[in-house]
């Protein structure tokens, strides 16, 4: 039964030729579009010096020092190599100062101002970062929008913390080549876009199963089969869809506009299908939960797909950042920016212990909103049909 209820639903939105036009029309085109128009600017932007400021305190020395009698044996602090150890700052400036790109050009350009002409040249776009090393463990760092040399530096500032040495660390991780893209994130918001857009077309799926909103959902529910499992497979079939338009588009992007994602595949397929179900039962929880009208509802679900998108920085690169420290509540429930983070944990840091979080986050929420979504289903009765 449930297979073939899922093989009509299948069916059923094969024939839906709006769900199709723009969740498959409309990544080829905006994919083809981004490629026109972005696809070598990068090009021009190889090797360029990363503009920073290392801030250096009035009472750096005396930071230094109580870092030295917290971390240090007490029979050690008079030693030569405790005395003769440079500050955090003296460190930092001196080792990003030596480091290169591949091609010998200096991969950091340190101006030396004070904090006041540091934020004004941060404000400006005129550097990418403020570094204030209060110690080798305490170390902060201001920056104003996100990008490929802000997270060059938060990888470098991390390792600094660690303590491992910043030179290998750079040459091993491959931050001195040019396999960073900043303009393929562009094609990751296409992909998490039509991930969370097609949660409207999940929408429309699951209310046809309901008998308050039509003539088709009069004979659904007259019939012996659960209505949970109506709708469920209305909502299963929809996500297997979605995932293949997906793949199709990553294949197109990959292998025809020859689009270098920066990782394996296999994890850009892995995260879209997560994306895909996370996005799909956002749609049906909608669709279960309440009695609104059908148009109240696809209104509400624009709202939360257009909103959550400008939020999660999809229109406005920098808006995920600006929510991430005046609201970051709003990142951590909003749909958009959950998917969307994945996706940049993704591009930025590859398949780590962050990017395992982020999949495992759009799990979660996937079961939650399909859990409302049934109980409200299961809930609901009708005087007469």
């Amino acid at each position: 039964m449930l297979l073939r209820l899922f093989y009509y639903k299948l069916k059923e939105g094969l024939r839906d030729k709006s769900f199709l036009g723009w969740n498959l029309i409309f990544p080829f085109l905006l994919g083809t579009v981004f490629y026109a128009a972005l696809g070598h600017l990068y090009n021009e932007e190889l090797n360029e010096p990363i503009n920073i400021v290392i801030e250096k305190m009035d009472n750096t020395e005396a930071l230094h020092g109580e870092w030295l009698k917290k971390t240090m044996p007490e029979d050690q602090l008079n030693s030569d190599y405790v005395k003769n150890m440079p500050t955090a700052y003296d460190m930092m400036n001196e080792t990003l100062s030596k480091i290169e790109y591949d091609d010998g050009t200096k991969m950091f350009d340190i101006k030396n101002v004070d904090k006041k002409e540091a934020e004004k040249l941060l404000e400006d776009d005129k550097i990418e970062a403020i570094i204030n090393p209060y110690d080798y463990e305490n170390i902060k760092m201001e920056i104003k929008k996100n990008g490929i040399k802000q997270s060059i530096l938060t990888s470098i500032v991390t390792a600094f913390r660690e303590g491992i040495d910043i030179k290998e660390y750079v040459k091993t991780s491959g931050l001195q080549g040019n396999n960073k893209d900043p303009y393929v994130q562009y094609f990751y918001n296409i992909l998490a876009m039509i991930s969370v857009m097609t949660s409207c077309g999940v929408m429309l799926s699951v209310i046809k199963t309901q008998a308050n909103y039509s003539a088709i959902g009069i004979r659904v529910e007259s019939s012996p089969v659960s209505r949970v499992l109506q709708s469920f497979c209305s909502m299963l079939a929809m996500s297997f869809l979605q995932i293949v338009i997906l793949i199709v588009s990553i294949i197109y992007y990959v292998y025809v506009l020859k689009v270098d994602f920066g990782c394996s595949i296999k994890y850009i397929f892995i995260t879209s299908m997560f994306a895909a179900f996370m996005g799909c039962s956002l749609g049906y929880m909608v669709a279960c939960v309440g009695n609104a009208s059908e148009g109240l509802k696809n209104a509400i679900l624009v709202g939360l797909v257009t909103g959550g998108g400008f939020l999660a920085g999809l229109m406005k690169g920098d808006m995920y950042i600006v929510v991430e420290k005046k609201f970051p509540l709003i990142n951590r429930i909003n749909p958009s920016s959950i998917i969307t983070n994945a996706f940049y944990t993704l591009n930025m840091y590859g398949a780590n212990a962050k990017y395992t979080k982020s999949i495992l986050t759009m799990f979660v929420y996937s079961i939650i909103f399909i859990a409302i979504g049934m109980i409200f289903r299961g809930r609901r009765g009708y005087a007469s049909i």
